[in-house]
């Protein structure tokens, strides 16, 4: 389009003088020339950057990987708001708001929070800054691990451009064999297909868990050595709704206004596939069209929900533990660290997983 056209020519004339300027820090100049984008942000933590064609760099100081792409909407939104303070062509990336959307709670419509004794509110994350929320902000996501027993994590997250996001959390725990291996893997396998496939969604579910349990058994299973098995939970989850299947002992629940109104252990009383061991997926050379597995919902999702995915002991360590606030979180991330602060506490030899997803 034509504004985006003009858009990279300013974007490399500010380049250009940026990387001149006599005033421009050492650092930041040699991260503009190397990576041919103009930083729009930078503290303590790290550096926002926008290359010509728009796209959106993030690099963290205490980080030695490569530059991260921001293609998550509310970091993008994010990143665009603190660099048109600095440089107001940048507002140009940021969508009007639609007449059909919502002001965020969070923020009361503002993009900032506002607090007392605070002199530059910060930036509201929710939202993305933005004041509104639509349905491509609507699943706020985020998973971590602690005590790993393998590289990589046994969880994935996946968005689609609607906001639609697949989600799947593996667990290795009670496999003889390559059991924490194979569940990086499952985890990536049920996810994208999840996202990738365009049949209706119990089908997709279990198109998921059997091309899981395949890619399983191609990269895994030696005759002579123990199969790899690990239990596995998934969602695909719109604003309104989500899906759930699982195998194994893994567990998923909503919360909504700190009380549990769906959760596979109750459901589970009432499906044929209840047996842990008969559940979980084995990457043996058995028919991966037998994989037996279980599928709930849709779950109806109201705003403030929390969907809560986690490998077999999380649920068992936050039942323990009365102090964590009854399941009261603040944030996907909040819910998570303090499940698996307790999990950890319990059971500090294990590894646990857990993906908390709160409806904005």
């Amino acid at each position: 389009m034509p504004y985006r056209t003009s858009l990279a020519s300013q974007i490399e004339a500010r380049l250009s003088d940026y990387i001149r300027s006599p005033n421009t820090p050492t650092d930041l100049r040699g991260l503009a020339q190397t990576l041919g984008a103009l930083p729009i942000y930078a503290d303590l933590g790290g550096c926002l950057l926008i290359r010509p064609n728009c796209e959106l760099l993030e690099v963290e100081w205490d980080d030695d990987s490569e530059p991260t792409n921001l293609i998550e909407p509310r970091e993008r939104s994010v990143a665009l708001v603190l660099g048109a303070e600095k440089y107001p062509e940048l507002s140009a990336l940021l969508p009007p708001r639609p007449a059909d959307v919502r002001d965020c709670v969070h923020c009361g419509g503002k993009g900032r929070i506002h607090l007392p004794e605070i002199d530059a509110p910060p930036l509201c994350g929710p939202c993305g800054a933005r004041g509104w929320i639509d349905r491509a902000m609507a699943l706020d996501a985020y998973g971590a691990t602690v005590h790993p027993l393998a590289e990589g994590e046994p969880f994935s997250i996946v968005r689609n451009l609607e906001g639609d996001v697949a989600v799947a959390v593996c667990d290795g725990s009670a496999s003889w064999g390559p059991g924490f291996e194979a569940s990086r893997l499952g985890g990536r396998v049920i996810a994208e297909t999840l996202l990738q496939s365009t049949d209706r969604t119990p089908d997709r579910m279990r198109r998921a868990f059997t091309n899981a349990q395949r890619s399983t058994v191609d990269a895994f299973y030696k005759k002579e050595e123990f199969s790899p098995s690990y239990g596995a939970v998934a969602a695909y989850v719109t604003p309104e709704a989500a899906c759930i299947g699982w195998a194994g002992d893994c567990f998923a629940c909503v919360v909504r206004q700190a009380q549990i109104v769906h959760y596979t252990g109750e459901e589970a009383k009432a499906l044929p596939h209840q047996n842990v061991w008969a559940t979980a997926i084995v990457g043996d050379d058995r028919d991966p069209e037998t994989v037996l597995m279980d599928i709930a919902g849709p779950w109806d999702l109201q705003s403030g929900d929390y969907l809560l995915l986690g490998s077999s002991e999380v649920e068992i360590a936050e039942s323990a533990e009365p102090d964590i606030g009854g399941y009261t979180y603040t944030s996907p991330r909040h819910a998570v660290e303090r499940m698996l602060e307790a999990a950890h506490r319990a059971q500090p030899q294990r590894e646990h997983s857990l993906v908390a997803i709160r409806v904005v």
